[in-house]
């Protein structure tokens, strides 16, 4: 059982059976109860935290994007500008299904790691209007023709039912979103900072 030590001139910090100090977690811990409702929403909180646990108390929650389910290269061919704000990228058989999110990337290097594409920077929600071999995405449309040494990394939304929870140890500024989640439910955040 974690206890709390404290120190003259310090913050009190956590500590773990055997009294290590836990600095990974903060010494103020703090609950927020927020209800959600049927669209896609950022969930914040009003202070910095280090991290959070949260528990579905009614209904159920789905997180748009947060399980990573693969990568998928993309081919040789130039996107298209399908109108309507759509653009066209093609992806042999890339495995991903509608309404999972996408993020594309440049050829990975050791040194600099997981690089977005320039004009393709955010994450894009696949729309209903692409293929097994193509993906449709919401974007205002640059002209590029990746290689083949391109990828997106895809995410799949995931459910929780009343009396489920789930955590992160991120740490996000006051007022940014912790995660984006719909449905008709009430949390209970634990969040420590």
């Amino acid at each position: 059982m974690a206890s709390i030590v404290n120190t003259v001139g310090k913050k009190a910090t956590p500590t773990d059976r055997n009294n290590r100090r836990l600095v990974d977690r903060g010494s103020e811990i703090f609950v927020d109860y927020q209800s959600i409702g049927t669209s896609f929403k950022d969930v914040v909180l009003a202070r910095d935290i280090k991290g959070f646990t949260a528990i579905v108390l009614s209904g159920t929650l789905t997180l748009r994007g947060h399980l990573p389910v693969s990568i998928a290269y993309l081919d040789a061919s130039a996107f298209v500008n399908a109108g309507g704000g759509v653009v066209t990228i093609t992806s042999t058989a890339h495995g991903f299904t509608i309404g999972d999110s996408i993020q594309l990337y440049a050829p990975y290097v050791a040194t600099n790691g997981h690089v977005a594409l320039t004009n393709y920077t955010s994450t894009y929600v696949l729309r209903g209007t692409g293929t097994v071999d193509t993906l449709d995405i919401l974007a205002t449309y640059a002209a590029f023709t990746p290689t083949t040494s391109y990828y997106a990394i895809g995410y799949r939304d995931i459910t929780y039912a009343a009396n489920e929870s789930f955590g992160y140890p991120v740490a996000v500024e006051a007022m940014s979103p912790i995660f984006v989640g719909k449905g008709t439910c009430t949390l209970k955040i634990q969040a420590w900072r």
